[in-house]
């Protein structure tokens, strides 16, 4: 086998070499290829050609962005006459490709090995000796680009024509963008099974990444729209990949495009890193309703927010919540799920500012989690003060219970509390000692004295055939906060105003040395007040 000349990528320039050197050094660039190719083709009487111009790709992204025309064309690739037709043969890139390591990486598949001009033309242009003339025959198109529009035409990638993929809204490569812009492709006719892209910073050594200001979503039977709302003035490379079935092991590329950012938006967040939002393809076969195809995003104002999830069967969910920068963990006991037999509300709590990723799962008959689906949540306003929710069992859902009070996971020590819940499957619930049946309504209403600090609280439900855990509350130290009415409150504001403005008209009227007492109300005294109320 011959690989790619890796050292003549990296430095742009590749030594001339005859058929007789490639296979004695068995390492070669274009030039190489071609010459190895042409001498095999003449050998069996194949009529053969080479042909040079310009070839681009996402590794020369940046030379096509400056000025293609400005450039010396920087390939070679054959052109063959089989069946009385030409077509085209790209050894050099059908062999592999040299990774961002300077590694030389086998591919060895065929996609330019008599390739329709069509799909050739959008990353090949031929410049024969300075004729343009010869140079558009060499196209074997009947309406043959110019090197303008050539260099104009966004990157479309081999998995993408292979599969009937392509853009729809931008078809050339520059995209000005001012606040976002929304890229819209098309997939075979039927739905992607994902999609995601990514972004980096063009002209940057460090190539950070801009991923979490992309987002996908479905539009219609087979549209995907990639909105991209970049965080700064600059320009960057978008590229995305896709796969086309829910088994296929890796993404394919599907377009490369460069993204100028004349202005941005106000207030730009980052989102979770993720493919396409809303459900997967099979989420009817999981038993979910077609609604949850069309609300995916969701604004909360205050850190705390309902999802209505519609399902056509009754099932159980396993809710995970990840906030923008933490995709890797869980937020714990942050989400509660409530049931009946048509419907799922997850209700979410949120400690910071942000976007987050609901992601709903399925428990399948294997035992694995399968996320069907995602939702992004905008917390324009943290929750104040947080509360995380009690550590809730799965099986309230099967008994499709409601809990009104109290929804904190901690409870005050030694005091008593009110809990509230109803179902209409359970006939007892347990609480601490204390069991409680015949509900009225399916309602339970049970005030209760909770244990010492440290310990937990476990609220039980059961039927007439077992009972199971529902509820734990974690117990800690009570404390005690003075209670002032607000009536109370605004005419202590008031004195202390008042008093304020006098002292400071005066000077005078209190001595060196002494305090006013006017305001020096303690907290004996207002649980003195309270009491007497």
């Amino acid at each position: 086998s011959i690989r790619y000349d890796c050292k003549g990528i990296l430095t742009g320039s590749f030594k001339d070499m005859t058929a007789e050197q490639v296979l004695l050094t068995k390492c070669c660039g274009h030039q190489g290829y071609c010459a190895l190719f042409s001498a095999m083709c003449r050998t069996i009487g194949i009529p053969v050609r080479t042909i040079s111009g310009y070839a681009k790709d996402d590794r020369n992204v940046e030379e096509i962005y400056t000025d293609i025309t400005s450039c010396e064309p920087n390939h070679m690739w054959n052109v063959v006459h089989v069946e009385d037709e030409w077509r085209f043969v790209d050894c050099a890139w059908d062999t592999g490709y040299v990774s961002e390591f300077g590694k030389f990486v086998w591919t060895c598949n065929d996609f330019y090995f008599l390739t329709d001009p069509g799909f050739f033309a959008m990353k090949h242009l031929p410049v024969m000796d300075d004729d343009p003339e010869l140079s558009q025959k060499w196209q074997l198109l009947e309406d043959p680009l110019d090197l303008e529009t050539f260099s104009r035409n966004t990157i479309v990638h081999e998995f993408a024509m292979e599969n009937g993929i392509g853009p729809v809204t931008h078809s050339e490569i520059l995209v000005e963008v001012i606040g976002e812009v929304g890229i819209l492709i098309r997939g075979p006719g039927k739905q992607l099974w994902d999609v995601f892209a990514e972004m980096e910073e063009l002209h940057q050594f460090d190539n950070a990444s801009f991923n979490q200001y992309v987002i996908c979503e479905r539009l219609g039977i087979d549209g995907i729209r990639i909105k991209v709302v970049p965080p700064i003035v600059s320009t960057f490379i978008l590229t995305i990949f896709a796969k086309v079935e829910m088994h296929d092991e890796v993404y394919g590329k599907v377009a490369t495009y460069i993204i100028k950012c004349l202005d941005i938006s106000k207030n730009v967040k980052p989102f979770p890193e993720h493919g396409i939002w809303g459900p997967t393809l099979d989420y009817e076969e999981m038993g979910f309703d077609k609604a949850v195809a069309y609300d995916w995003k969701y604004e909360a104002p205050n850190g705390e927010i309902d999802i209505y999830i519609p399902v056509h069967t009754k099932m159980i969910i396993t809710p995970k919540l990840h906030f923008v920068n933490d995709e890797g963990n869980d937020i714990e006991n942050a989400v509660l799920v409530q049931t009946d037999s048509r419907s799922i509300v997850a209700i979410v709590r949120m400690a910071r500012k942000g976007n987050y990723k609901l992601t709903i799962c399925v428990k399948l008959p294997s035992g694995v989690l399968k996320p069907v689906v995602y939702y992004m949540i905008n917390c324009r306003r943290a929750l104040t003060p947080y509360k995380l929710f009690p550590l809730a069992f799965p099986i309230i859902q099967e008994f499709m219970v409601t809990l009104i009070e109290p929804k904190t996971r901690e409870l005050p020590a030694r005091s008593y509390v009110r809990f509230r819940l109803s179902s209409p499957i359970m006939t007892s619930i347990r609480i601490g000692q204390n069991t409680y049946c015949n509900p009225y309504a399916n309602r339970w209403d049970v005030t209760t004295l909770t244990p010492g600090e440290g310990e937990e609280l476990t609220i039980y439900g059961g039927t007439d055939t077992y009972r199971t855990s529902l509820f734990v509350y974690k117990i800690v130290k009570f404390e005690r906060k003075p209670h002032v009415c607000s009536r109370f409150q605004r005419s202590i504001q008031h004195n202390h105003d008042h008093n304020s403005t006098m002292c400071s008209s005066d000077d005078s009227l209190d001595p060196p040395g002494t305090t006013s007492t006017s305001l020096n109300i303690s907290r004996s005294t207002v649980f003195s007040l309270n009491s007497r109320k």
